[in-house]
């Protein structure tokens, strides 16, 4: 699927699901911010940190039972949980809710001026603490 295409039927969902195992953090998580569309994904780092539980989507509980050859440990969730996490997005009021909240923590925590002001600070401290 060309990148257009991909960018028209992601704007198109009505929410995101990424049960990701072990990949980490995907770019499938910010474009779902950036369309401002609520997320399922497991509740293990670094997935749940882009996802306010009950806000902005759903952090579906999740062990750990197996490991990537990387050693990276796979975050399994339950069928269940996952059902139970899509029939409460199938409910549009909840959807709405929680696409206006996605967009709100969109604009505010994901500024790129706000980032690059953040990143410069830190630049300063490091380079302060060199002296």
């Amino acid at each position: 699927m060309e990148r257009a295409e991909y960018l028209r039927h992601l704007a198109s969902m009505d929410v995101v699901l990424s049960n990701t195992r072990w990949e980490g953090l995907g770019l499938v998580f910010y474009e779902a911010i950036a369309f401002g569309k609520p997320l399922i994904c497991p509740d293990f780092p670094p997935m749940n940190e882009n996802v306010r539980d009950g806000l902005t989507g759903l952090a579906v509980p999740c062990r750990t039972r197996a490991t990537a050859p990387s050693g990276i440990p796979a975050a399994d969730a339950r069928i269940a949980d996952l059902a139970r996490a899509i029939r409460r997005l199938a409910d549009r009021r909840v959807v709405a809710r929680m696409s206006r909240a996605t967009l709100t923590m969109r604009d505010q925590d994901y500024d790129w001026a706000r980032t690059r002001a953040g990143y410069l600070r830190l630049l300063a401290l490091a380079c302060a603490s060199k002296r």
